[in-house]
């Protein structure tokens, strides 16, 4: 794999000059970076300096942080204690019901995002990796195609071995149309 900071490059390169052409290939305009799970604290850091680009360019950023997305639900609820204390008993059940509120809220959010932007908006997925083991990005992913139409860039922790593309380096991702910056 490159360097990260390198990959970063790459990247603003395609979203500030080759962005006509960004869905060439794929049909999306999606863009996954992926790097090792050990680099995020590095990949938070290229990230701002990605934003302070793309600003510089006369593009705009939106940032999601998937982070907050397995709580989120239970948050605004003000039920986050009970699943938590509910989770000890049923770990796997409170993982899937956790997961699935947060892959619907996730996909809403991007979809509101989209809808809002104009021609020169990107959005960034960030702490994707928070989303494990809760949720995935491939069901999102597949519920932004045909509604989500301005770039989007998913900051992917991830290892590949034998060619695998491994979420953290532990989920096949199962999507396949994005274009990888590796």
């Amino acid at each position: 794999m490159k360097q990260l900071r390198d990959k970063f490059e790459e990247l603003a390169e395609l979203l500030i000059t080759n962005r006509d052409n960004l869905a060439q290939g794929t049909g999306v305009p999606f863009v996954r970076l992926l790097y090792h799970p050990d680099e995020e604290l590095e990949a938070r850091e290229l990230t701002r300096l990605l934003e302070q680009k793309l600003k510089k360019a006369g593009f705009s950023s939106v940032e999601i942080r998937c982070g907050e997305y397995p709580y989120k639900y239970y948050q605004e609820r003000n039920l986050l204690e009970l699943r938590m204390k509910t989770a000890k008993e049923h770990p796997s059940e409170a993982a899937n019901e956790m997961g699935k509120h947060a892959e619907e809220d996730l996909l809403k959010e991007i979809i509101r995002q989209a809808e809002a932007a104009d021609n020169k908006t990107i959005i960034l997925l960030t702490e994707t990796g928070l989303l494990y083991p809760f949720a995935g990005l491939s069901g999102i992913l597949l519920g932004c195609e045909n509604k989500v139409l301005v770039p989007l860039v998913v900051l992917y922790p991830a290892t590949v071995e034998d060619g695998n593309v491994l979420f953290m380096g532990k989920r096949n991702p199962g999507y396949y149309r994005t274009r990888d910056i590796a």
